[in-house]
């Protein structure tokens, strides 16, 4: 029984006329327990729904997403446009799904990178030294810089508003660059964000 006096198991309630019948069972509270058995079990699926609806405050990583949806996802990022549908597929499968809220600290300066990052929904903003050098969108991309050098991160990434991003490994994304099409998009990446360096130093 569960708090609300529902039988919950399968099969028959135990010792009841029915129990040759072998069927699923659920116990009706008396007439005059009707009214309070309704209220507990109103509220018992108010606090199911909740659950159901609750989200961790910084982020959320989720299992594998589908490669044909992510597919569609990876086929306006730049860096990826040269490659088949068959690398792309293989790309989609290794990649996974991460969620943060706005506000959230994506990647910080200096820290160790290990992934790169992909933009699906949502908008962030890249800072250099506590000064906003870019913000970024849907088919945008970050974190390559680290993958390729080895460094540490040369910015911090936050969240302006809630996003969606895909990640690829360091060992994965190395794997891509023997592709003349990814290595042709990483190395117009690094131009772009060399210039945009060049261009706030300046300021």
């Amino acid at each position: 029984l569960d708090r609300c006096g529902v039988w919950m198991g399968h099969g028959v309630l135990p010792g009841s006329r029915d129990e040759v019948h072998r069927q699923p069972y659920a116990a009706s509270p008396p007439r005059a327990e009707k009214s309070s058995w309704r209220r507990c079990m109103l509220a018992t699926n108010r606090s199911r729904r909740k659950a159901r609806h609750r989200h961790p405050l910084r982020s959320e990583i989720m299992s594998l997403t589908n490669p044909l949806v992510t597919l569609a996802a990876l086929r306006g990022v730049p860096i990826f446009r040269g490659l088949t549908r068959s690398t792309l597929l293989q790309v989609a499968a290794k990649t996974r799904e991460v969620r943060y809220q706005a506000g959230a600290t994506i990647v910080e300066e200096g820290e160790p990178g290990d992934v790169l990052f992909i933009i699906t929904q949502g908008t962030v903003q890249v800072r250099r030294q506590d000064t906003v050098v870019a913000e970024m969108t849907v088919n945008d991309f970050f974190g390559e810089i680290s993958l390729i050098d080895g460094e540490p991160r040369s910015a911090t990434v936050t969240a302006i508003d809630d996003v969606v991003l895909l990640t690829l490994s360091a060992s994965d994304f190395r794997s891509l660059l023997s592709s003349p099409y990814v290595a042709r998009a990483a190395l117009k990446s690094l131009a772009s964000r060399l210039r945009e360096a060049h261009r706030s130093h300046d300021l």
